[in-house]
């Protein structure tokens, strides 16, 4: 499996949570809300693989030992994250209340399973299982799973998002 293969899978899941650009572009918090499903729905799908990659090898590693260190790689990533979809939480709530927020919440969750889903399937769809679980579980190793490598390799305006995102975070 080509790593582009595997960005592109990612990508295609997620296009439902991006949404469309505006003829002005979309808004700061239109791609902090991006930013922020992509990371998620990363995280699901890294969770996902190694608890199905991991089953295929020798391995000693359990998938939340994998996913842990996926965590620590990128935290800055990750607390953006959270930090930000816990502000738009509360500003949900204050807006439209206790229900709007838990629905926006439901619906991000419901998302990020979704599409993480998705892309875990058309991943492994690429070949024989225990063929893509070894790309996989190689780029595990080799930290291209993580978000920095990842932006380094494919050039794609999503990570532009979660710059923005990060230097969100430091202010707020």
């Amino acid at each position: 499996m080509k790593p582009l293969i595997f960005v592109t899978a990612v990508l295609a899941a997620l296009v439902p949570t991006l949404g469309t650009a505006q003829s002005t572009g979309p808004t700061p918090a239109q791609l902090r809300d991006s930013a922020t499903a992509f990371i998620r729905t990363h995280r699901f799908i890294v969770g996902r693989l190694a608890r199905d990659c991991l089953a295929t090898t020798d391995s000693k590693e359990t998938p939340r030992a994998m996913l842990d260190k996926w965590d620590s790689d990128n935290a800055k990533y990750v607390a953006a994250a959270d930090k930000y979809m816990a502000a738009r939480l509360q500003e949900v709530q204050e807006q439209d209340g206790p229900r709007a927020r838990e629905e926006m919440d439901t619906v991000l969750y419901v998302t990020v399973e979704r599409n993480g889903a998705k892309s875990v399937a058309d991943i492994l769809a690429k070949g024989e299982k225990a063929t893509v679980c070894k790309e996989v579980m190689s780029r595990f190793d080799d930290g291209k799973m993580n978000l920095d490598a990842m932006s380094q390799e494919h050039k794609m305006p999503v990570f532009d998002g979660i710059a923005d995102l990060v230097e969100w975070a430091k202010t707020h």
